[in-house]
């Protein structure tokens, strides 16, 4: 044999040995050009469906001053000349010179990626946004693209072509001082489109319908001014969700008449660059059951539609399987011989809606196909009962007296979990030197044996609130109703 039959193939994907690798190969995208660049890294595909991104990217704008209580009626158009404008009655994009920037802070938004206002500075609470990418990716992508805001009794006007401003910022006229507003309106680029540029009203319904189900009192209306397909819808659910799961169920066989309601709230710790505060977090669920074999389950966060589900869906899954199972052992429809029932058993035939409504939600992409934050939420029995690792659910154990547990108590409430009783110690010594005696439950090993924690972690979360453990005495000082659901869930060795 060869030697030169020995030496491995060249890669046919070698750059020429002539080719210099210095820093002229070194290039920075300025501006919007990353956007136009990489269309597949801010709205997926520039397929049909990335085209009807683009107007949700920008619609999620208008339902977020909906959520901040400015905002109660939408209007999407597509135009005879194939553009689509979305105009909302909100307090109209901040048209005043940002002093920082040098530049009217509607163009900052629209121009300058991770500009805006939901970065906690106080102008939202509860919002889809949260990169300041959005609308300027549409604005980059567009072939012409151009605002029209409404404030302080004037109608102002700025555009751009391919995210570069060539209409800067001027008044166009008057307005009544107490109507303020946005209209967006935007032509797509046919050389990023590729596939088609041409928006279809039925796409752009079933998104609109949807906001409207999540939004009770908002009042969407779509239009389609072109000749060949002219059309007219308004979209306003008084009840919200519930009606969304009663359209679901139609034409199916219902198990039950009336579908089942779980809403709650719980105040969660955030931390915005150092500044603590407190916000609420909201969830909304309903789910009815038909004879079908399949399942229905639709995940929203902040009214974004969550393809891929997330942490909310995990955490609806697990409580229903897990409440579910919990009420056929007690009313002893399954007996203690028999296998629990599984998730795909609780799923056959249902339709549910979840919906979250969060500061700080955390997506796995600018398409938020996905929702990530740590911390299930999750839906039992007793309404709405949030996963400790994130959301606050936590408990603190303490002293009949209030003061924190001595460590070595807390050591013998913990599983060890491969760190060992002086791993542990020195872990919850570090946590109480910094008053933070709370037990976060991600940190325990379920698979372990029972334990005190695990049990009063069940107990917390069932009454929504901190409990105060006497390790003494074994019992709940500040909930003694909540000491006999701690002697079931030992007895019956039941645990998340």
């Amino acid at each position: 044999m060869s030697e030169s039959s020995n030496e491995p193939q060249k890669a046919e994907t070698q750059v020429a040995a002539a080719q210099v690798y210095d820093a002229a190969q070194i290039d920075k995208l300025e501006g919007l050009d990353a956007v136009r660049k990489r269309p597949g890294m801010y709205i997926g595909d520039p397929d049909e469906r990335g085209l009807h991104h683009c107007v949700f990217e920008v619609l999620d704008n208008s339902i977020d001053e909906h959520l901040a209580g400015y905002c109660s009626r939408i209007k999407v158009a597509i135009h005879v000349d194939g553009s689509v404008s979305i105009a909302d009655n909100g307090r109209g994009i901040p048209v005043d010179m940002h002093q920082k920037f040098g530049m009217p802070a509607v163009e900052l938004v629209l121009t300058n990626l991770h500009a805006g206002g939901k970065f906690g500075q106080g102008a939202y609470k509860y919002s889809g946004g949260l990169h300041g990418v959005g609308a300027k990716c549409v604005n980059a992508l567009s072939d012409w693209f151009k605002a029209e805001i409404m404030r302080n009794g004037k109608v102002h006007l700025i555009g751009f072509e391919r995210g570069k401003t060539t209409i800067p910022l001027h008044v166009i006229g008057d307005v009544d001082p107490g109507k303020t507003g946005t209209m967006i309106t935007f032509f797509p680029d046919a050389t990023i489109f590729v596939d088609t540029i041409e928006f279809k009203f039925d796409r752009l319904a079933t998104r609109l319908r949807e906001l409207a189900f999540l939004n009770p009192g908002l009042t969407i209306d779509l239009e389609d001014e072109r000749p060949e397909s002219a059309k007219k819808a308004t979209f306003y659910y008084q009840k919200g969700i519930e009606e969304f799961v009663a359209q679901l169920g139609e034409n199916k066989t219902l198990i039950h008449d009336e579908p089942v309601i779980l809403h709650g709230k719980r105040a969660i710790d955030l931390d915005y660059d150092g500044k603590k505060t407190t916000d609420d977090v909201f969830a909304d669920v309903v789910f009815q059951y038909n004879d079908s074999y399949n399942d229905q389950i639709l995940c929203f966060a902040n009214s974004i539609p969550n393809g891929d589900g997330g942490t909310h869906l995990t955490g609806f899954r697990t409580a229903l399987t897990r409440g579910i199972n919990q009420y056929a052992k007690v009313n002893k429809i399954l007996k203690d011989k028999d296998p629990a029932l599984t998730g795909d058993d609780v799923r056959e035939g249902l339709i549910a809606i979840i919906s979250v409504k969060m500061p700080n939600p955390r997506f796995s992409s600018q398409t938020k196909d996905k929702l990530v934050n740590s911390g299930s939420i999750l839906v039992g029995d007793k309404g709405i009962l949030y996963s400790p690792n994130d959301y606050g659910a936590s408990f603190r154990i303490t002293a009949p007296d209030g003061s924190p547990m001595e460590v070595a108590k807390v050591a013998q409430v913990l599983p060890r979990n491969g760190k060992g009783d002086q791993g542990m110690k020195d872990e919850w010594a570090r946590a109480i030197k910094e008053n933070k005696p709370e037990i976060a439950m991600s940190n325990f090993d379920y698979a372990g044996v029972l334990t005190e924690a695990v049990l009063l972690g069940n107990v917390a979360m069932r009454a929504g609130k901190k409990i105060l453990w006497d390790g003494n005495a074994m019992r709940i000082t500040n909930l003694p109703e909540a000491n006999a659901f701690l002697h079931f869930e030992y007895r019956k060795g039941w645990t998340l």
